[in-house]
């Protein structure tokens, strides 16, 4: 699992988080870069990373089953 989410991550366009998300979502997430800390691997293959805001929180992301990319903040 560690390999596919790694690749699926760096594979990932704007133009595809925008399909994923929304174009508002995506632009206020390019302006975080900078915010996030290192992610941390977990063994079902889910990365979590802190992200600092106005309010600090976590963020994890994984592949499920068929291959998409999931979130939840």
């Amino acid at each position: 699992m560690e390999a596919k989410l790694k690749e699926r991550l760096l594979a990932l366009t704007w133009d595809e988080l925008r399909e994923w998300s929304d174009a508002r979502s995506v632009e206020r997430g390019r302006g975080y870069l900078s915010r996030v800390e290192p992610p941390v691997l977990f063994p079902d293959g889910g990365l979590v990373a802190e992200v600092h805001g106005s309010d600090d929180y976590y963020a994890k992301l994984r592949v499920d089953a068929s291959g998409r990319l999931e979130a939840r903040m």
